[in-house]
């Protein structure tokens, strides 16, 4: 189900929220760049983590967790890598339980995605 608020489209986009303006990414259209996801069992601590790091003025928006990381909740927060030592301050601050991990994304909305954790 779209997050609280979101934006309902035809099927075949995926809704993604960075800053205060949602962006369309066409389903399969290329994605040169990367990003970081913290990925949790829980859609609750995903919310409270996104609104936490939004409040900190950092880039962050809900996307579905890639399948490639078989556990959780299907939503992870995105962020971006140039901000990850400000997230994980966020992080600690907020000490949620169930995190699943931290990854970096490469290739999303591409066929080649690869994801690498983040330690």
């Amino acid at each position: 189900p779209p997050a609280p608020g979101a934006p309902r489209g035809p099927p075949g986009i995926h809704w993604q929220y960075m800053k205060d303006s949602p962006t369309k990414i066409q389903e399969g259209a290329k994605m040169n760049s990367s990003f970081g996801i913290a990925a949790f069992r829980s859609r609750t601590q995903v919310l409270r983590l996104e609104d936490a790091l939004r409040r900190a003025g950092l880039s962050a928006g809900v996307i579905s967790t890639p399948r490639q990381v078989a556990i959780g909740c299907g939503l992870s927060v995105r962020f971006e890598l140039s901000e990850y030592a400000q997230v994980m301050a966020v992080y600690r601050r907020l000490n949620p339980t169930a995190l699943v991990g931290f990854y970096r994304v490469d290739g999303f909305g591409t066929r080649d995605i690869r994801l690498t954790p983040i330690n």
